[in-house]
């Protein structure tokens, strides 16, 4: 890593576009967003093959999602050098091959262990460096519109969701789980090809780069953010509420079955949830763009309403009940997934969001990645499924409390709003 040294930005500095090749690079965006997050949000479809084929329980099957986010974790400390070296289109298009590949291998995985490795900790580790990418690349083209452009590049995870729930398991039908996980790897393959649009910019806020080793410049990065108190409240919470999202939609297709539902209609639920769930988060994203409007009250009101939709599941026991859950909640949580970009570049300064982004993924992903397997656990060790709902609840209205403080004033970007 010492040998690695953060290149000149080169070309004229410029304003935030608000448009112009900004609006190519938020479908490419979208794109990669539906071949990734897409993906992971449907893993449970292949937990009863995997599960019947293994003779294992739910609660060691969940370690496909749990290794998941850990390999999360660990790209998430490699993307700023990554950028550094590669550049966010370079990075994204080598990441892409990668992810696609081990996905694909994993295919022909002889023990879970092996399959967890291969459809969870290298995708997840491919994840991380993906998701900071979305962000980052979309954020440096829009400034007055930019939630509104976030919400625009995460419907593609929930457009990838409502087109590959019931293709994968069309392909788990047809061909089993390990040639449904080989289709899969290939589809993430064609992330490199919209990767390619990630056009560079050189925006006159960017700070001055200089031929130095890259390790300086991250450790000094890092240490800046990890004084601000601030930061550390936007961890705990990102750890609790997307800890409760996805416990949510990892037990949302076994409760189905659970429920006697057959595996086709099961994995309809997710793709009405996305066909939803891409109108709130554009919605969404325009409103939180309007002047006057408080972010950090709207999220907590939706994630109060949101746990209180997930703690209703108790009392669903058919499909149309399911279904419905399921709507109410892809509303509810829209919100969460534009808005939360702004929260943290709030907490930590513009200037530090690419390094804010990455330490907040990291540390959730090292915490966050055995939540699901205990709340499988759980599962196994009670006997009863909807147990995973009610410790979503918590967890949301948990995170819904802990917004409070971030109503008070922002000392690090009046800071930097002054320089």
């Amino acid at each position: 890593m010492s040998n690695i040294t953060v290149v000149k930005n080169r070309g004229e500095p410029v304003d935030h576009p608000e448009g112009g090749w900004g609006w190519v690079v938020v479908g490419a965006t979208f794109v990669s967003a539906g071949l990734t997050y897409g993906p992971s949000i449907a893993y449970p479809l292949f937990f009863l093959p995997l599960m019947q084929e293994f003779e294992i329980g739910l609660g060691e099957v969940t370690w496909l999602t749990g290794s998941y986010q850990f390999g999360k974790a660990i790209g998430y400390l490699f993307t700023p050098a990554l950028f550094a070296k590669f550049g966010h289109r370079g990075t994204a298009m080598i990441i892409s091959f990668l992810s696609g590949l081990s996905i694909s291998v994993a295919s022909l995985g002889p023990i879970p262990i092996v399959i967890y490795l291969l459809a969870g900790a290298i995708p997840g580790m491919c994840m991380a460096v993906f998701g900071t990418t979305f962000y980052v690349v979309v954020m440096r083209y829009f400034s007055k519109r930019r939630l509104l452009a976030v919400g625009l590049t995460q419907t593609g995870s929930a457009l990838g969701t409502l087109a590959l729930s019931p293709l994968l398991q069309y392909f788990i039908d047809l061909y089993g789980w390990r040639g449904g996980m080989l289709l899969l790897g290939g589809l993430t393959l064609n992330c490199a090809v919209a990767s390619s649009l990630y056009r560079p910019i050189h925006l006159k806020s960017d700070k001055e780069q200089t031929e130095e080793p890259v390790c300086r410049t991250l450790v000094s990065s890092a240490k800046t953010i990890l004084v601000i108190p601030k930061f550390w409240l936007v961890v705990v919470i990102s750890l609790t509420v997307f800890s409760g999202w996805r416990a949510y939609l990892r037990f949302l297709i076994p409760y189905a079955q659970y429920l006697e539902i057959d595996p086709m209609t099961s994995s309809f639920i997710l793709s009405i949830y996305s066909i939803v769930s891409m109108f709130s988060r554009v919605a969404f994203g325009a409103l939180g763009d309007r002047k006057g409007v408080n972010i950090v009250w709207l999220l907590i009101v939706t994630e109060l309403l949101t746990a209180l939709i997930t703690g209703c599941v108790w009392f669903v026991n058919d499909y149309p009940g399911l279904l419905s859950n399921s709507i109410a909640h892809s509303i509810a949580i829209g919100p969460m997934h534009t808005m939360y970009v702004s929260v943290v570049c709030d907490a930590v300064g513009e200037s530090n969001f690419t390094w804010g982004m990455t330490l907040v993924g990291f540390i959730y992903s090292v915490l966050g990645s055995s939540t699901i397997p205990l709340i499988g656990m759980l599962v196994d060790a009670t006997g009863e499924i909807r147990l995973a709902f009610i410790a979503s609840s918590i967890l949301l209205t948990v995170s819904a409390t802990l917004h409070i403080p971030l109503l008070y004033p922002n000392r690090q970007q009046e800071k930097e709003n002054q320089q």
